[in-house]
């Protein structure tokens, strides 16, 4: 007779606690930008799935399909209802829908897909990729290190000139000191955008708590070792992907 194995309830409260913290993470990493809330929009669709429990599950969905580049989450009696879109251009062919979140999920690999490159992991040895690691539970370069689209893979060095506008996201970490350039009371978008316009720049670091921005002329590998802060709740490192 097959039997059935139960978890402890503090079993349960840990794998449901340690879910939600990963898509969490997957939601921040995604650099999703807010749009309208109150509307869903009927073009470009991808999927419709329902009842999906969370907004965070809804965003996993999206970054795991390829396509999709926008989603709203709408909360229903069933538990939720996610659409994804495979633009994220200003929609024009909106529907009022009260209770609907929607957000542009920013991919900033978008000089092409990579087989490694921010792919989920839970070991090092799931990043093939010389210079990698599995770094919060996400196939990145070591810190310091460019990702180079072109290559698909980690390099030491990268000309300023062939720094892109799109970054690699080290969530939970900092630079602290070392910035070419401070911001005060700005949001996340208007720092890395600051940073994209400074052509000097290598990497931002942001605190969501303080919304306090840092441009860095230098990587996290160029500065002191004791400048390279971990394990932070509110701040995130971002570093220039390499052509």
């Amino acid at each position: 007779m097959a039997s059935t194995f139960f978890l402890p309830l503090f079993a349960m409260a840990f794998v449901m606690q340690t879910d939600f913290l990963f898509g969490l993470q997957q939601l921040r990493r995604a650099q999703y930008g807010h749009l309208i809330d109150g509307f869903i929009f009927t073009n470009d669709v991808v999927f419709v799935l329902e009842p999906v429990t969370s907004k965070l599950a809804c965003v996993r969905i999206c970054l795991e399909e390829g396509t999709c580049e926008t989603v709203t989450y709408t909360v229903t009696s069933s538990g939720g209802l996610c659409r994804g879109h495979s633009t994220s251009k200003v929609f024009t062919d909106a529907i009022q829908c009260p209770g609907t979140k929607s957000y542009v999920l920013k991919k900033r690999n978008s000089g092409g897909s990579s087989a490694w490159h921010e792919k989920s992991c839970t070991l090092d040895s799931e990043c093939p990729a010389p210079l990698s690691e599995c770094f919060e539970r996400v196939c990145l370069c070591f810190p310091g290190y460019y990702y180079s689209i072109g290559n698909d893979a980690c390099v030491q060095t990268c000309d300023l000139s062939d720094l892109t506008s799109h970054y690699v996201m080290y969530d939970r970490h900092a630079v602290w000191g070392n910035q070419a350039n401070q911001l005060f009371g700005v949001s996340r978008d208007v720092c890395l955008e600051e940073g994209v316009n400074d052509t000097m720049c290598r990497a931002v670091t942001y605190d969501s708590a303080l919304k306090n921005c840092k441009v860095h002329h230098l990587t996290c590998a160029d500065v002191p070792e004791t400048s390279w802060k971990s394990g932070l709740t509110y701040s995130d490192y971002f570093q220039k992907i390499c052509s």
